[in-house]
Formats: C-alpha cells, sequence, structure tokens
C-alpha cells in the first residue's frame, strides 16, 4: 500500500495549500475593504462631523461588513480535510484518470464491500498509483492569481502605516472621535450680536442656512454649537463673510436640534430648527403569490427586499408614521406608478409583477407641510427559472448486445420547481427520434430511478448491423414563450451483433480481464509461497 500511501500524502498537501490559498484569499480581500472603510468613515466624519451616535452606527456596520468578508471569503479555511472531496478536485484537473483516483481513495479509506476482491483494489491502486506519478496534485491550487490582490493589500498597509506616521495627531483624532468625539473651544472677543435666523422649520434632507451678523469688535473667526436630543453640543466653526456676517450651510438637515452662536465674548439666545422628517414605514406587509405552475403558495413577508421567483406578483401593504396626500412606487426602468392611499393618509398599497430583478423606490408627498421625500432604495431579485437538470448513471459508457438487448438504465434528475415528465428517446441508425414515456413524475423536484427495458420493443425490427442511440429527456412546467425548459442527459449507443459475434466479443473481455488478473495471482503465489517457507524456518529454529 505504499502508493496509497504516497497518493495520500499528495492530497494532503494538495489540501494544505488549498487551506493556505483560502487565508491568503481572505486577507487581501479583507485588509483593502478595511483600508477603504476607514478611508470613508475619516472623509464622512471629517465633511459633516458626525454625531456620537452615528459613529456608532457606522462602526458597528463597518464590523458587520468586515465580519462578513471575513465570513465569506475565510470560511474555506475550516473545511476538514476530507481525501474523497480533494481526489474529485484533482479529477477535475485531470480529466484523463477518469475517476480511478476516487476510487483508490476509497478503497484505502474504507471497509472493502461484499464482492470486491483484494485483488481488485490493489490493481486500482497500482494504477492509481502509476498514472499520478507524474502529476503534481497542487496544480489545482493556484496561489499567483492572488498576487496582484495580495500587493493591493500590501500598498493599502503601507499607506495607512505612512499615514500614521505623518499625521499623526490627525489618525489619534479620528479614533477618539469614534468614542469620545464632544469638546468645546472658544476665542473671546468683544463682540455684539446684532441679528439671528431664529426658529425655522425645514424639509429632512433640504439645505437650509443659519446666520449671525455681529458688531462691535468683530472677530475674524466665530462658532455654532448644535445639539440634538441624541448628541451633546457640536461646535462649528465659521469665517467672517462680508458685512459683518457669520454664515452656516447644512447641505442636509437630518433632524431637530438646537442651536446657538458665540461670536467673541458674545452668546446669542437658543433657538430651534425643526426638521419634518420623511415619511417612514412603520409595518410593511408584502404578499408573495408566486406562479401557479412552481406549486409554491402565496406567503407574506415584512422585508422590501424581495428575492422571488419570475412572474410573482407583489403587493405592498404599508403602515406611515406620517399622513402622507401622495404616493408613487418607482421601479427601475419603468414609469412610477401612483399608489393607492387610506383616507387617513397613513397606509398605502401598491401591486406589480416581477419579471426581472430591479431597484425600486417609494416617493412621498407629507400631508401637513407639502414636502416631497424619496425614500431609500429597496431590491426585487428575481430568480428565473433554470431548466431541468438530468444525468444518466448507467450505463457509463457505450455497450454492445444482440436483438434480445435487455436495457439496465439508472438517471438522477432535478428541477427548481418540479418536473413535467421523462422519456426515453431512441434513434435507430441516426434515423428519425422516437420516444418513450418512461414512469411519470409530474411535479417531482428531485428524481432518481432505474428502469429495465426490452431494446426489441423500443425499437422494432431490430437487425444485426443496427445501432441504437439512446439518451433521457426531461422537462419542466415553466409557461414561457418559449414553452417548458427540456433538457437531455448524454447519449449511449448499443451496436447490435449476431449471438456469435457477442460471445466472440465477451470472450475476448474475458481474456482481457484474466491476462489483467494473471500477474497478481502469480504475485499472490510467490507471496504466499515466501510466507510459508519463513513459518518453516521458525518452527525448525
Amino acid at each position: 500500500m505504499n502508493s496509497t500511501r504516497t497518493i495520500s500524502d499528495k492530497l494532503a498537501a494538495t489540501w494544505r495549500k488549498e487551506r493556505l490559498y483560502f487565508v491568503l484569499r481572505a486577507l487581501s480581500i479583507f485588509l483593502p475593504c478595511a483600508g477603504v472603510l476607514m478611508a470613508v468613515d475619516l472623509l464622512v466624519d471629517w465633511l459633516f462631523y458626525l454625531p456620537g451616535v452615528a459613529r456608532g452606527i457606522l462602526l458597528f456596520v463597518n464590523i458587520g461588513i468586515l465580519g462578513w468578508i471575513l465570513g465569506r471569503y475565510g470560511r474555506g479555511m475550516f473545511v476538514r480535510y476530507s481525501p474523497d472531496r480533494t481526489a474529485l478536485q484533482v479529477e477535475r484537473r485531470y480529466p484523463v484518470l477518469k475517476s480511478i483516483l476516487v476510487s483508490c481513495v476509497q478503497f484505502a479509506g474504507h471497509a472493502p464491500d461484499p464482492g470486491v476482491s483484494r485483488e481488485l483494489r490493489s490493481l486500482v491502486c497500482a494504477q492509481a498509483a502509476e498514472q499520478t506519478a507524474d502529476m503534481d496534485f497542487e496544480d489545482i491550487v493556484r496561489l499567483g492569481s492572488l498576487r496582484r490582490m495580495l500587493a493591493v493589500s500590501a500598498i493599502v498597509v503601507l499607506f495607512w502605516a505612512g499615514f500614521g506616521i505623518v499625521k499623526t495627531p490627525f489618525l489619534h483624532a479620528f479614533a477618539c472621535r469614534m468614542l469620545n468625539p464632544y469638546s468645546t473651544m472658544d476665542y473671546p472677543t468683544r463682540t455684539i450680536i446684532e441679528f439671528v435666523t431664529g426658529d425655522i422649520v425645514v424639509q429632512e434632507g433640504a439645505a437650509f442656512d443659519l446666520e449671525a451678523r455681529a458688531g462691535g469688535v468683530i472677530p475674524e473667526a466665530g462658532r455654532l454649537y448644535v445639539q440634538s436630543e441624541q448628541t451633546g453640543w457640536e461646535r462649528l466653526a465659521l469665517t467672517r463673510r462680508k458685512g459683518a456676517r457669520f454664515r452656516y450651510t447644512c447641505e442636509e438637515a437630518a433632524r431637530d436640534f438646537s442651536y446657538y452662536f458665540r461670536l467673541g465674548d458674545a452668546r446669542s439666545q437658543i433657538f430651534r430648527v425643526a426638521v419634518i422628517p420623511s415619511p417612514r414605514i412603520i409595518k410593511a406587509r408584502v404578499r408573495l403569490t408566486p406562479p401557479a405552475y412552481t406549486g409554491t403558495p402565496a406567503r407574506n413577508v415584512e422585508n422590501l427586499t424581495l428575492q422571488t421567483p419570475e412572474g410573482t406578483r407583489i403587493e405592498w401593504t404599508l403602515r406611515l408614521d406620517r399622513a402622507v396626500s401622495g404616493a408613487l412606487l418607482t421601479i427601475e426602468g419603468a414609469d412610477a406608478r401612483a399608489m393607492e392611499c387610506d383616507p387617513d393618509g397613513r397606509i398605502v398599497r401598491a401591486s406589480a409583477v416581477a419579471v426581472a430583478s430591479h431597484a425600486y423606490h417609494f416617493r412621498w408627498t407629507e400631508r401637513e407641510h407639502g414636502y416631497t421625500y424619496v425614500g431609500p432604495r429597496n431590491f426585487i431579485q428575481v430568480i428565473p427559472d433554470k431548466p431541468p437538470r438530468i444525468e444518466l448513471l448507467h450505463p457509463t459508457t457505450d455497450e454492445k448486445g444482440t436483438t434480445k438487448k435487455r436495457l439496465f438504465l439508472s438517471y438522477r434528475a432535478r428541477d427548481d420547481h418540479g418536473l413535467s415528465n421523462a422519456v426515453l428517446v431512441t434513434m435507430l441508425n441516426e434515423g428519425k427520434e422516437k420516444r418513450f414515456d418512461l414512469k411519470p413524475c409530474k411535479g417531482r423536484k428531485t428524481l432518481e430511478r432505474m428502469a429495465r427495458l426490452e431494446l426489441a420493443e423500443i425499437v422494432p425490427g431490430l437487425k444485426e448491423g443496427n445501432i441504437v442511440t439512446y439518451a433521457i429527456e426531461v422537462r419542466d412546467d415553466y409557461p414561457g414563450e418559449a414553452g417548458p425548459h427540456t433538457v437531455r442527459s448524454e447519449s449511449r449507443r448499443v451496436q447490435i451483433l449476431s449471438e456469435r459475434n457477442y460471445l466472440a466479443y465477451l470472450d475476448r473481455r474475458r481474456k482481457t480481464y484474466l491476462g489483467a488478473l494473471r500477474p497478481l495471482y502469480r504475485q499472490e503465489r510467490t507471496a504466499h509461497e515466501a510466507v510459508n517457507a519463513l513459518r518453516t524456518r521458525g518452527q525448525e529454529k
């Protein structure tokens, strides 16, 4: 069994290299993503001065994204070693092996099955060792494909290392702001505040200005302090403009907040900015009614990101936290359609048929102030109907036989929603196809069957010299324009011989097998005689 041990060592080395591949792949994706997320976080926080709660959420999202990346691209390194699985991968790389490597591994790793001789097992293992002696199993793992990604990872690490050295205080401040972002500074000047914008009402997401006019000793810089219900006081720096004015422009109103100006040693009263938020969905019920051919019952979901079979009817029923005077459903690539609103304006409804994957969003018109808002994008992922899969398990090769030939068939079929039927398609001497219905399989998603058929009954008029070609064909119930999906298995051929020629063919096969077994028998006899000789010597001593 030294050959088997050699194959086992090569398979184990291949698995270790594969695990190294998954480790390097996870790092090569994790490090650039972590670097990009840090850059985005730093830029957003620097531009918008995010409150502590927002930064905490951002950090949590980043951790979730990076954790998902590690789980998605690094889970392969936790897969246990399986010689069978690795052998299958090697045979996909070297199709010439034709399952001999898998057979060898299975023989070596499992107890012998009844009826399988030791000589046959040894022959398979010897042939596997001979055919794989010059093969490098580790070729199935291509570490070179990660070269560019690892180079990008190294660049990202070096960039952040250099940035930390050059901008240490800046990077330190960014890290601290993720935990404790609240601090204030004053520049005392003798100033009189002559005008302030005061209390205002703005639309969520809209831009607005807060302005103050100074008199007396006018400073070159000022401060704006803002506070929302979720945060403490936040300071914003202002620069002097023409007319001793200090203006702050908010690009996007997010929530209610209080504010005051500090210009020099003067401080204004505290005023209020009331932000009218977009109507938000507090409860969603989406009814999905798949096409009848799928056999899937209708169901209700609460998520707005949907995954559903092609042709599903989607009905949205949404309850909002604010009354609306109108609502639109906009599906990407299609015209917006009006949604039905209840009299109180808090429940809206819409329906559509899912024909392709698209993003979609809702547009609300708030009733009290008439503000219009565009809701967040959601997605409809349409799962197209896949054709059935059919595999002819037996016979694995072409055959020969007489006019009394009996076909022993074994096949496996699958479909995502259910098979419609299965037929045996035959063709005599490359002539016209004929079809023979097999056992009913209506509605079956998976099918694995055996069949024994008299060839003469399926193909009447068989003669010596004929060649019968056959395959298994299955179809589903997909109601598309082109009709149901139909697929066929691999074809097999049966050559019809006379009884005399068929017996001669069987005799040649018998001699071939005997010729392969005869050397094994001689080896076994030689080993047996050697063992007996050793036993005799031991008894004499």
